[in-house]
């Protein structure tokens, strides 16, 4: 039923010129209590009708839910405490899914560094309480543990990669593991090709977990060029997570950072390199490739397309968060500058549009109220029918803010109060 419906919805979009407004944008997330500063909207991540956002210089995250009672409206429900007294950068990485929400914090202890599990129930109904505290089975400072989490089912993966002088490690944990209700680290896994010692990988810069399958970026991999590693849960033994692939770009240039962020949706991974001159021939104006499953033949990763914006331009880095969903591709330009420097923007691409797998541009997102320094698009996620966007300098007194978008039909549909097609499109 899911995968129809989500079917017939693309497919009406891939018909609407790009200049149409798929998407609108629907609401605007700020939290009641936010400091001087405070960097929310640093890092977002939606599921289904439920976002978590952080805010790193508030050591804080937040959990807003869409409010059934008012179309396209959302409730701030609650706010994370971690239970450390040496927090110190909670709130910088965030991934939810389903009732359980992980919350990184890549500087606490001299960067040491944690994860934090909250869970909806947990302390009573929707008190999103924390269920544990993520650590490394070898931990030490400077290892940035927590710069990147991900979740999926009962699985959850924490990237580090300061370990290992910068070399890079990801670490697997799951729920009643080590007893009921206990999230324990099942494996650790190492950067599978280490550099020189004077040189770093940053293996872990970025994770991304879809049922059995973990990508893993190594954004300094190669002297900057960077990579993607795939493993799988069961390959190479039980909850071994062998490594099955390493995917690089077709056309790897120096400095272009692939592997900084990088999205799963089934078959589909998607791998951003903001740092790709792309078609301007300029540094960092950024680039996202997609690679399928069997592509180039059995359990084969291939390259199926790249995307890129068709206003890039120097320092826009596109592709600096992307997230993917149903034929949808979501990739950042936080430094984009239509609506003043740093003002930021999002990409919308789709699967079919232009041709079967081209991954087409199909529109460009900005803040209603957008204006330079914003950073509109250092975070983005999407669930079905909704894009949730970060920009965490946002200034005139909010300290930054999260922004709804929706594809026009279901906005039709909250505003008539019918969300039975919404509901059942959300994966």
């Amino acid at each position: 039923m899911t995968s129809r419906i989500l079917t017939l919805f693309v497919s009406i979009a891939i018909a609407i010129p790009a200049a149409a407004q798929v998407f609108e944008q629907t609401a605007k997330l700020v939290a009641e209590d936010l400091s001087v500063s405070a960097n929310f909207g640093g890092a977002v991540s939606i599921s289904g009708d439920t976002v978590v956002i952080g805010a790193e210089d508030q050591h804080a995250a937040w959990i807003f839910v869409r409010d059934p009672g008012e179309p396209n409206g959302w409730l701030e429900l609650t706010e994370l405490v971690p239970s450390s007294p040496l927090v110190d950068g909670f709130g910088g990485a965030a991934a939810i899914d389903g009732d359980t929400a992980v919350v990184g914090d890549k500087y606490e202890d001299w960067d040491t560094g944690a994860a934090y599990v909250f869970s909806r129930h947990d302390g009573g109904t929707n008190a999103w309480g924390e269920s544990a505290r993520l650590t490394a089975s070898n931990a030490a400072t400077y290892n940035d543990f927590g710069r990147a989490v991900a979740i999926g089912g009962d699985t959850i993966a924490v990237g580090a990669m300061g370990n290992n002088n910068n070399h890079g490690t990801v670490y697997i944990f799951e729920r009643n593991h080590g007893g009921v209700g206990n999230w324990g680290e099942v494996v650790r896994i190492e950067n599978p090709d280490p550099p020189l010692p004077h040189l770093t990988d940053f293996f872990g810069t970025a994770v991304a977990l879809d049922g059995d399958l973990l990508a893993v970026g190594a954004s300094a991999y190669d002297s900057g060029l960077g990579c993607l590693y795939l493993f799988e849960r069961n390959q190479g033994g039980s909850n071994a997570w062998g490594q099955v692939n390493r995917l690089t770009s077709s056309d790897a240039v120096a400095n272009q950072s692939f592997g900084n962020s990088v999205a799963i949706d089934g078959d589909t991974v998607v791998v951003a390199a903001y740092g790709d001159p792309g078609l301007v021939g300029q540094p960092l104006v950024g680039a996202v490739y997609v690679f399928e499953r069997n592509h180039g033949g059995p359990n084969n990763w291939g390259e199926v397309a790249k995307a890129m914006a068709s206003d890039g331009e120097f320092y826009d880095a596109l592709g600096w968060w992307v997230s993917v969903s149903g034929g949808w591709l979501v990739a950042t330009a936080p430094f984009e500058d239509d609506l003043g420097s740093d003002a930021g923007a999002v990409y919308v691409f789709n699967r079919n549009h232009g041709g079967a797998n081209n991954w087409g541009e199909v529109q460009k997102l900005v803040a209603a109220d957008g204006a330079g320094s914003d950073e509109f698009g250092q975070s983005a996620s999407i669930s079905g029918p909704i894009i949730v966007v970060g920009a965490p300098q946002m200034i005139g007194g909010n300290d930054g803010a999260a922004y709804v978008f929706t594809q026009a039909v279901f906005k039709d549909d909250f505003e008539s109060g019918d969300t039975s097609a919404w509901s059942a499109a959300v994966p």
